[in-house]
């Protein structure tokens, strides 16, 4: 048993039940939000006639993320482990991306404090109490990714069939390889 080994999800629910709904969460999450981003996203190019490479990458890895929490049901109805791993290791990488944005809005919001504090800039201190919400946000929703990880690993790892054993004669040795 490891650490990111959990018994139930969420309110009790068997993992079997808690990866389906992880999986029913993150696709119309995930998918809501990039359609929803690629909609507002046409508004605004419509207006102005240009987009940036940013909001193009964003509204993509929402909509892959949104795919993946598809692929996340297909695997655990299947009980595919191969699947389910896949899916964990797309979402570790997506761990890592929030992980790393994190760090950038804590980061932003020490800069923004110390530009109202040391500096009196009245603009930083009117945009902080936005940063500062937010950054609770991405703190909580990165928690809540890493649960989700355990609950999926932990699932895979109750299907994977046992290792094979091996007996093991007086002399230490593998009966097969003696």
């Amino acid at each position: 048993m490891t650490a990111a080994d959990v018994k139930s999800c969420c309110f009790k629910l068997d993992l079997w039940r808690g990866s389906i709904l992880i999986g029913i969460f993150s696709a119309l999450f995930h998918l809501g939000t990039g359609i929803w981003t690629v909609i507002s996203t046409l508004g605004y190019m419509t207006k102005n006639a240009h987009i940036t490479n940013p909001a193009i990458l964003a509204n993509s890895w929402l909509l892959v993320s949104g795919l993946f929490g598809i692929l996340l049901i297909f695997a655990v109805l299947k009980k595919n482990t191969k699947l389910l791993q896949l899916w964990l290791l797309f979402w570790a990488l997506s761990l890592a991306i929030s992980g790393s944005y994190l760090i950038l809005v804590f980061y932003f919001s020490l800069i923004m404090l110390y530009i109202t504090v040391a500096r009196g800039d009245d603009v930083a201190g009117q945009l902080a109490p936005l940063i500062y919400p937010y950054g609770i946000l991405v703190f909580l929703e990165f928690w809540l990714q890493l649960y989700f990880l355990a609950v999926v690993y932990s699932y895979r790892k109750s299907i994977l069939p046992p290792p094979p054993t091996t007996e093991v004669n007086e002399e230490g040795r593998n009966k097969a390889e003696a």
